[in-house]
């Protein structure tokens, strides 16, 4: 709880950050579903198959999958990001706890294929959605790409089942459905819709994206307080008891960059409020 304070700017840096529950459409599916796999390249052992995987969204249609013991990258025909998230549909493992850091995904830029978002496995043979926000490419010329790097003998793979590109149905102007323009980038953050259990969440900001020994930080907008309370839903650890003191939420005064009140993780899997 905050004390009542008089109206002024502040930033809100948090580890954590929920997403507005706005409609959506999805305006294009770049892979997978009716649309197919046109176009689609892949080199290695990617390739086609029908075979059964949970939550799969077209479990009569088939998914890409690559193997174990090989490398494999798949890729997709390049397209013009017009949307505010493009939405895949994955499984797959890069080690049992995600721990060998050699398979992703990727969203690079066609012109020069610099990667412009990042995604890591979601440790599961059940198909997750995964979620970059892409509002402030729009216009850009971009391909995905699977990468399997990870010639182990066992949860080492990947899957792709499904890209779509979804426009939210608000302004850009008034969204709050955009990358968080930090200088060090966000490090770990991914959109998550799940949490530490793999049980379904709404989609979410998580440091959890990229794995528990990832690091990263992301902000709000800066906004002015005009209530006496603000109240954040949020969940997350900091060792077993909270003990190690790394992992925080705060607020910082977006005029001196002093920060106060801060917050320490509910030392919880759920989403608290």
């Amino acid at each position: 709880m905050l004390r009542k304070m008089a109206p002024q700017k502040i930033l809100l840096l948090i580890f954590l950050f929920l997403l507005a529950s706005y409609g959506e459409d999805v305006i294009s599916i770049w892979g997978g579903g009716k649309r197919g796999w046109e176009g689609w390249v892949s080199e290695g052992s990617f390739s086609l198959t029908n075979r059964s995987r949970p939550s799969n969204p077209f479990p009569s249609l088939p998914h890409f999958e690559s193997s174990e013991t090989e490398t494999a990258v798949l890729r997709s025909p390049i397209f013009t990001i017009q949307g505010d998230i493009l939405r895949f549909w994955v499984n797959g493992w890069d080690g049992r706890s995600g721990e060998k850091g050699k398979n992703f995904f990727y969203l690079c830029s066609a012109e020069d294929g610099s990667i412009l978002r990042t995604a890591v496995p979601p440790l599961s043979d059940e198909f997750q959605p995964l979620s970059w926000l892409i509002g402030d490419l729009k216009g850009r010329k971009v391909y995905f790409s699977a990468v399997d790097n990870n010639r182990e003998t066992g949860f080492a793979w990947l899957g792709v089942a499904l890209v779509e590109e979804i426009k939210k149905d608000i302004p850009q102007s008034k969204s709050n459905l955009y990358a968080v323009p930090l200088s060090f980038g966000l490090g770990t953050f991914r959109i998550l819709t799940y949490d530490g259990a793999h049980r379904t969440t709404p989609p979410y900001l998580s440091s959890l994206g990229g794995g528990e020994q990832g690091t990263g930080a992301i902000r709000s907008p800066v906004f002015t307080i005009k209530v006496p309370k603000i109240r954040l839903l949020v969940n997350g650890w900091d060792g077993p008891r909270g003990e190690r003191g790394e992992n925080r939420f705060q607020l910082v005064d977006a005029e001196r960059g002093k920060s106060s009140f801060p917050l320490l993780l509910p030392s919880a899997i759920s989403l608290i409020g």
